[in-house]
């Protein structure tokens, strides 16, 4: 292997490394959910008030991207991120109020957005080929801390830590990861900053984007799906608490099962040769039908392997959505991926709310939601096939034939 060779190894550890870092800021809220409601005595759509605010953030993070694209480097922002990312996360441990820890959670998710938005780019950025399965290992990343801490948070509880404490041992944890990689990326800064530099913000450019009729399919085909999957997974541990209460290990286990199933499917998606499209399509009707099973099966052990069915059927959606579309804009990765993250983001944002109001009525019937989401998803999904054919044909047919002889 090449020095430049290791040099990109290096670089896409780091970044592998550092969505772990992402997945600690947003799991961690979301497993600690039950006890944060009991803490300030939470009901109603505002029980989901942290995680969705950590989301809101997100959707401000992207925003600004367009902005920030041909002024500020990706890796800058990554690094200051990061950072800024581990005080933060201590910070909300001292909450006195819900305001406090709502605001504080708005602006870590403002800086995790960007960490999860510039990993993925610059994953592709520096990976021409085969990015879908460096896109998928990005991924798997993330599913690594979202396994890993909930039987962490667990074990840590059991010992008497409480919520607060829990977030120190987060912020501790993030912090080492920051550290990590911003030596990394000093080290190899020409492979970090390969291919990443990018046009800056213009009305043409906006024009163009918002024309593109495919674009608009899988932007609305990812937020849909985000819809489905951040709803379940945020409600998930609390949801399994309230309905199975005697069985206090079970919700620990079943989202390890969710994230688990979805480290699976993103480690070998890629190694399925089918379209990704249709590939996208025939796993989320599975995931569909195992998660409407479980829910109605009201039993703990089918629940935890329905859920289980339904992450490994589904987990690789989001690499496969974000790489089908960034391929297709090499050059101006950011543009194109800050559609995809504003849709998931804002609708990633409302669906916890949505359920915190239903659940008041019938938890199961809020945990259904989602599938209809889904079934969004893949009606959007199937819209883009078309219009890949048919931008396919148009190009074909313009393409005159060649006359052979006189």
């Amino acid at each position: 292997m090449t020095d430049d060779a290791k040099g990109y190894h290096k670089v896409s550890e780091a970044l592998y490394f550092l969505i772990f870092a992402f997945s600690i800021s947003i799991i961690s809220l979301q497993v600690l959910m039950t006890d944060i409601i009991d803490n300030f005595s939470l009901t109603g759509s505002t029980q989901a008030m942290l995680p969705s605010m950590f989301l809101l953030g997100g959707t401000f993070s992207v925003l600004l991207m367009p902005f920030m694209k041909g002024r500020i480097s990706k890796a800058f922002t990554m690094a200051v991120s990061s950072c800024v990312m581990t005080g933060l996360m201590a910070l909300i441990g001292f909450s006195p109020s819900l305001i406090w820890a709502a605001t504080l959670c708005l602006l870590l998710g403002l800086f995790a957005g960007w960490v999860d938005s510039y990993t993925n780019s610059s994953i592709v950025d520096i990976h021409k080929v085969n990015s879908r399965k460096y896109v998928g290992y990005l991924h798997a990343s993330f599913c690594i801390g979202a396994m890993g801490l909930p039987m962490l948070i667990h074990f840590l509880m059991k010992m008497g830590f409480d919520w607060r404490k829990v977030c120190f041992v987060s912020a501790l944890i993030m912090g080492l990861i920051a550290f990590k990689f911003i030596r990394t990326t000093s080290q190899n800064k020409d492979q970090i900053n390969a291919d990443s530099a990018e046009p800056k913000l213009s009305f043409k450019e906006i024009k163009t984007f918002a024309k593109d009729k495919f674009y608009i399919a899988m932007v609305l085909c990812y937020s849909f799906f985000c819809l489905s999957q951040n709803g379940v997974s945020i409600w998930l541990f609390h949801y399994t608490r309230t309905v199975h209460p005697n069985v206090e290990i079970l919700a620990s286990f079943i989202v390890s099962a969710f994230w688990l199933g979805s480290f699976i499917s993103r480690l070998v998606y890629y190694r399925i040769k089918v379209n990704t499209m249709k590939l996208f399509i025939c796993g989320i009707t599975i995931s569909i039908a195992a998660h409407i099973t479980g829910i109605l099966s009201n039993s703990p052990v089918l629940f935890l392997i329905m859920i289980f069915v339904m992450s490994l059927s589904s987990g690789f959606g989001f690499p496969s959505l974000v790489n089908e579309t960034l391929t297709h804009y090499r050059g101006n990765t950011t543009m194109a991926l800050t559609g995809l993250h504003f849709g998931g983001k804002l609708g990633a944002f409302i669906m916890p709310l949505i359920m915190g109001a239903v659940a008041v009525f019938n938890i199961h019937l809020a945990m259904l939601i989602n599938d209809i989401a889904a079934a969004v998803a893949i009606a959007s999904a199937l819209a883009a096939i078309y219009l890949m054919k048919k931008s396919t044909n148009n190009m074909l047919g313009r393409i005159k034939p060649i006359k052979v002889g006189a």
